[in-house]
């Protein structure tokens, strides 16, 4: 960590942006990754890190799993360009599935469990149907949603809506 050496020696602010930081979350760099949390350690009151990168999926994890080497290290903060009026948010809505809607307000309002009975039959009662869902359906939904970025998956059973903007208005849908 020849670059750390260089930057004790200065007594210089400096901003380190580390983009695609999910890399870090990977078994092959796992000792790079630790070595690296104890060097920003003791150097963070003059060095304020930037972690970017394309799987917001990765990053929560690196930042929130007790067992990853930068658990709980940073805030999670999210600076996404969208910005969605009512009516962009009313199209997004409207190209959603019955199903897909019906779950997209359950994690908007903070749902768990989202695989269980209680929430397969109020899905089912919702679509009119005499019975719950199948756990497939409720599965098939939650990667539609994924795969269109409209949800995150956090951990396993809990997800979160993208673009808080847009849980927002979901939860004023009721």
């Amino acid at each position: 960590m020849q670059a750390m050496d260089e930057f004790d020696k200065s007594k210089k602010m400096v901003v380190l942006i580390i983009d695609e930081a999910q890399v870090l979350a990977t078994a092959e760099h796992s000792v790079f990754a630790h070595a690296l949390r104890a060097a920003l350690d003791i150097r963070k009151e003059r060095l304020t890190v930037l972690f970017a990168g394309s799987s917001e999926t990765t990053l929560r994890r690196m930042f929130g799993r007790v067992s990853e080497p930068f658990y709980n290290w940073a805030a999670l903060e999210f600076t996404k360009a969208k910005v969605f009026n009512d009516g962009e948010f009313e199209n997004q809505w409207q190209h959603l599935l019955p199903t897909d809607q019906l779950l997209l307000t359950l994690i908007a309002h903070d749902a768990t469990d989202l695989q269980g009975r209680e929430v397969r039959n109020t899905v089912g009662a919702s679509l009119g149907l005499e019975k719950p869902v199948t756990a497939g359906a409720i599965q098939n939904s939650l990667r539609r949603l994924a795969d269109k970025s409209v949800i995150t998956r956090i951990d396993r059973g809990t997800y979160r809506v993208e673009d808080e903007a847009f849980a927002d208005w979901v939860r004023h849908q009721d």
